[in-house]
């Protein structure tokens, strides 16, 4: 029998490809050449360890060094492109081969080949703890990850990358390294991030509207006038993307009344430009959401119930 010695290796080798190139090599033991994964990633892409993985002679083969030596390569069937990231695993199964019994075989190699196999077992659970658990996906960057470790936050501290981009660091909270955002206190409404820059915008219910009046951009209202339709005049000014909600409750109905220049646009059709227009409710529980599309002047019905009126 030849004499295998198990070294202390890494199972796992990653490679930045060269245009055209086929064959990449491995310097860790395997046994079978089932027992080696390939993850391909293309240049540029997010590594995903669902889609990346190769199948084993249709897309990839493998040559295992004969023994003792270790090692061997793996052929892609399909050239790589220059930047591609190939990273190559061996993924042994958890399995015992041999079961001894009294009387039965028991020999040298079946001895060494089962404690091979332990050992190749561990260095692999050993790969996963180190080297693999700190990314995200198998086949993920080839840079490795320098410090893998959280350090103890003391209070009023946060985790943040340092500025070499190699280890993660506690840093304290101070005025001068938080941008404070301050929050809008509200009375029955709420206040949102009306854009990617952090700009608050409020909106707020007005849940008992029960005369005639002048909207506001970002308010919405529950009209509650049993005494006859309360007219809802649109608001003068209006960023894009403002909103506004009217719910009929117990009012006999609403209608929302134009200024110059302003139009309403609801469920294909367009209300008269200017102050003969408006959009109004046919029975007295009918509700719309309106969205400003052009500062101002147009708004559009992003949602409604009931039956509405244009005019």
């Amino acid at each position: 029998m030849t004499a295998l010695v198990v070294q202390d290796i890494n199972p796992r080798v990653q490679y930045i490809a060269n245009a055209n190139q086929t064959v990449f090599t491995f310097n860790y033991l395997a046994f079978a050449p089932s027992d080696i994964d390939v993850y391909y990633v293309p240049a540029g892409t997010t590594p995903s360890d669902v889609s990346d993985i190769l199948t084993y002679n249709l897309d990839y083969t493998v040559t295992l060094n004969p023994q003792p030596a270790v090692g061997g390569s793996i052929t892609l069937l399909t050239a790589a492109n220059a930047g591609d990231i190939v990273t190559i695993v061996r993924a042994q199964l958890d399995q015992r081969l041999n079961y001894y019994i009294d009387g039965g075989l028991f020999t040298a190699t079946m001895v060494n080949t089962d404690f091979d196999q332990e050992v190749l077992m561990i260095q692999q659970n050993s790969m996963y703890n180190t080297a693999i658990t700190p990314h995200y996906n198998l086949s993920d960057s080839p840079d490795p990850v320098i410090d893998i470790y959280l350090p103890l936050l003391p209070p009023n501290s946060v985790w943040v990358k340092n500025s070499n981009n190699t280890a993660i660091v506690a840093q304290a909270i101070t005025a001068a390294n938080v941008l404070p955002i301050q929050v809008p206190t509200q009375v029955g409404g709420f206040a949102r991030f009306a854009d990617t820059v952090g700009t608050l915008q409020t909106e707020q219910w007005i849940d008992d509207q029960s005369v005639s009046t002048q909207m506001f951009a970002g308010q919405n209202y529950i009209t509650v006038s049993p005494g006859g339709t309360l007219t809802l005049a649109l608001p003068h000014t209006a960023a894009i993307g403002t909103q506004i909600t009217v719910i009929g409750y117990t009012a006999t109905g609403w209608v929302i009344t134009q200024y110059a220049n302003q139009r309403v646009i609801w469920n294909g059709q367009q209300t008269t430009l200017g102050t003969g227009g408006s959009l109004a409710s046919a029975t007295s529980l009918s509700n719309v959401t309106l969205r400003c599309v052009v500062p101002n002047l147009i708004w559009v019905a992003t949602a409604w119930s009931g039956s509405l009126v244009v005019t």
